[in-house]
């Protein structure tokens, strides 16, 4: 069910853009810049911190924006906020044990 999720977005985003007329190609761009806005939280939050996960943060976002706009963008940054602290967290604790 998990795997069949981001699809069920994709294919409401092009339902939506079907109606209002536009083409698929200017929702999907505007789906990339919504998730790259939305990977900004993220990468903002790790950026000193874990910076390759910061950086990769910001891009799974804005490929998630692509496939399903804010609809994916938004929880896949939420997401990627969880895994960062639970992942800083353990690297702090790996610090301290030294």
């Amino acid at each position: 069910m998990q795997k069949v999720i981001p699809f069920i977005a994709a294919l409401i985003g092009i339902t939506i853009s079907r109606l209002l007329g536009l083409s698929n190609m200017v929702m999907m761009f505007a789906g990339g810049v919504v998730g790259v806005i939305c990977g900004l939280l993220p990468y903002f939050m790790f950026k000193n911190r874990l910076p390759e996960f910061a950086k990769m943060s910001l891009w799974v976002c804005g490929v998630a924006g692509l496939i399903g706009g804010a609809l994916l963008a938004v929880p896949t940054a939420v997401v990627m906020v969880i895994v960062g602290h639970f992942k800083s967290k353990a690297a702090l604790d790996r610090e301290t044990d030294i």
